[in-house]
């Protein structure tokens, strides 16, 4: 899905909005820059990163009521 996705968008790869975790990665592996398995792990990588940073940011919000993502059942 994200492949044909990316590949359908590859004109448009200049775009800011395309300046993304997983596009970013799979237009580096359309151009060669390395092989598909390296952009699945940058992907997953760079997903970390991103889900981390937004975690720093939200938490400093003391506004913010965190509720367990699955309470009781996991």
């Amino acid at each position: 899905g994200l492949d044909e996705e990316a590949r359908d968008l590859l004109p448009m790869r200049g775009l800011p909005a395309l300046n993304t975790v997983g596009y970013k990665e799979l237009f580096g592996y359309f151009d060669g820059t390395y092989d598909r398995s390296e952009a699945v792990r940058l992907i997953k990588r760079n997903t970390r990163h991103y889900a981390k940073k937004q975690l720093t940011y939200w938490g400093r919000d003391s506004e913010i009521h965190w509720i367990p993502a699955c309470p009781g059942i996991c």
